[in-house]
């Protein structure tokens, strides 16, 4: 009898072993290790420089392009250097906004391309400039910049002209700006108001 229980008691054995190593193979405990505790993210909003805002007859500068807003006027018709008369909308006028640009760079310099749109805020509207084809390419006096001014510009020289806005006829001029904003060239918006 002994030699049976001897080989009971070793299969007891073997099949606990045996059970013992598939339960651990299957079963592996979760340990945990420490880690590191990361600070929530915290949210900084970009910084945006708003323009200073310039009066009516000063000059922006940046990268050696300079814009001045010499002056404006406002007018109901005309007649064109083509005879005919061009009259804005009944009860507008055409506020036309003479404007001039300039290379303040050295002789060596590449020449500055640049082009602009722009804006007039005027009461919580923006209105865009009227195009050239009907207001400003036809004037006697006034050549267009409407298109943005997009000529090459070489050091020392400078070119102007003149973007038309239609408005109402009583417009109260010191309740609108001019905006101009670069969308080639040096990158710029600024932001101009009307003297009287």
């Amino acid at each position: 009898m002994m030699w049976w229980s001897q080989k009971i008691w070793r299969s007891t054995i073997l099949i606990t072993l045996l059970v013992v190593i598939s339960l651990s193979c299957r079963y592996t405990p979760y340990i945990s290790t420490p880690t590191e505790v990361l600070p929530s993210p915290t949210y900084t909003p970009l910084a945006t420089s708003v323009p200073a805002i310039l009066q009516e007859g000063t000059t922006f500068s940046i990268d050696n392009l300079a814009i001045t807003f010499l002056e404006h006027e406002l007018e109901g018709c005309f007649i064109s250097k083509y005879g005919n008369e061009i009259c804005p909308n009944s009860g507008a006028s055409l506020l036309w906004i003479h404007l001039k640009r300039e290379n303040k760079g050295n002789s060596s310099d590449l020449p500055i391309y640049s082009c602009f749109w722009f804006h007039l805020q005027y009461r919580n509207d923006e209105l865009d400039s009227l195009h050239y084809y009907m207001y400003g390419d036809a004037h006697p006096d006034r050549n267009s910049w409407t298109g943005g001014g997009c000529e090459q510009l070489y050091s020392g020289n400078s070119d102007d002209g003149w973007i038309v806005f239609e408005v109402p006829s009583g417009v109260a001029l010191d309740e609108a700006i001019l905006r101009v904003e670069s969308y080639q060239g040096p990158e710029f918006k600024q932001i101009w108001s009307f003297g009287e």
